[in-house]
This record gives C-alpha cells, structure tokens and sequence, in this order.
C-alpha cells in the first residue's frame, strides 16, 4: 500500500471514529436507532449461538422498536449463555470493524450481513415486529452497497461497528442502573456465580467487572486499527 492509499484509508477511519464520537451527544436520538437495534439483534443472537454451542438449541429471537429484544432457548449452559450477549455484540462490532480495514471488500461485507440477516430472520424470528425489522435493516444495508461507493461504505462499516462497540458499554450501564435487576444479564450470571443472598449486589460486580472488558477490547480494536492504517 502506497502513502496515498494509507492517507485515504486513514482518512475514511477517522472520519468514522469522530461520527461515532459525536454521536454520543445524539444517543437518545431517532437517527442512531437503526444501529442500536443492530446491536441488540447480535447481542440476542449471541446468546442463541452460545446456547446452541453448549448443547442447547434456539427456540426464537424477538426485538422490539424500542430497543428491546428476548432470544428464547432451551439447553445450554447458563452462565455461559447469560454471558455470550456482552461479549457477543462487543465482539460483533469489532469483527465488523476489523473486517472492513480490508479495502475494496465493504460493499460485499455490506451484502453478506444484509444475507445474514435475512437467514437468521428465516430461521428463529417470527413476530411481525422484530421481522419488520430485521428486514428494514436488510434491505438498507443492501440499498447502501448497490448505491454508495466503497469508500462510503468503508467509512459506513466503521461508523456503526464503533457505534455497536459504544452501545455495549451503554447497555451494561443502563443493567446496572436503569433496569429491574431480575431482567439483566448480569444478574442472570450472578445467580449461576453468588450465594442467592449475594445475587443483587454480585450482578454489579459482574456489571463493573463487563464494563471493564468491554472497555479494554474496545480500545485494543480502536488502537489496531488505527495502527493497522
């Protein structure tokens, strides 16, 4: 790669990386749920994966327009269920970001997660919701390849990759603050870790403790790609 093909490429990432800073002055805002609801449908899908990897299966997945979402499964082991959806959509965000440093290959990515998920909407999602939406995200994404540019693709792929990072560390917060215990992930796997009389405060150590990872691999991501330039 030569010096100008560094300097665009650089450019692209840094204009994505100061979007996604930006934008988390705009966090409660219309424009941004799109991509948050990318994110919960990784998060939900992760915990599916994980049960299916540990001898469980996927009864169905929903999500709700206001950034809810439940995968429903049987079997698996629990903790490391409860656990795939932190670690899941973190690492969703990242694999995505790391993979559109690969120039000339952001319209296929574009297309193969459009494909992707169109496949796990055909497979676990049966609400006309969470299909109204699986599929908006589908066809836009498809839309977005046919009609911009591979660097405006590029510099896309990044923006709502570190957005889906951003958005873990959202999530884990508003467990440990804005939620009913009972209904978070991190009090689900203190209930497979603490004593029951341990479990309300064990989830914010879990919480804390998820925060902290979800933190580090972020900016590990963040400082490879930016080195990778």
């Amino acid at each position: 790669m030569n010096d100008k093909e560094e300097k665009i490429t650089f450019s692209e990432f840094g204009i994505a990386l100061s979007l996604a800073i930006a934008s988390l002055f705009l966090w409660n805002s219309i424009i941004l749920l799109p991509i948050k609801l990318m994110t919960v449908f990784f998060h939900e899908l992760s915990h599916g994966i994980v049960a299916i990897l540990t001898g469980g299966r996927i009864i169905g997945i929903s999500l709700t327009i206001n950034e809810g979402g439940v995968c429903s499964h049987s079997g698996g082991i629990p903790i490391l269920v409860a656990s795939a959806g932190y670690l899941g959509s973190l690492l969703w965000g990242s694999g995505i970001l790391l993979a559109s440093l690969k120039k000339g290959f952001n319209k296929r990515i574009c297309q193969a997660i459009a494909v992707f998920f169109i496949v796990v909407t055909g497979l676990w999602i049966r609400d006309i919701q969470a299909i109204a939406i699986t599929v908006t995200i589908a066809v836009s994404l498809l839309y977005i390849s046919a009609n911009l540019k591979e660097k405006y693709c590029s510099i896309f792929l990044k923006y709502i990759s570190l957005i889906s990072c951003f958005y873990v560390v959202f999530d884990i917060k508003d467990d440990l603050l804005d939620r009913t215990v009972p209904l978070s992930d991190a009090y689900q796997i203190s209930k497979s870790i603490f004593p029951s009389f341990m479990v309300a405060p064990g989830s914010y150590i879990i919480g804390l403790l998820w925060m902290a990872v979800a933190i580090f691999i972020m900016w590990k991501v963040i400082k490879y790609a930016l080195k990778s330039q």
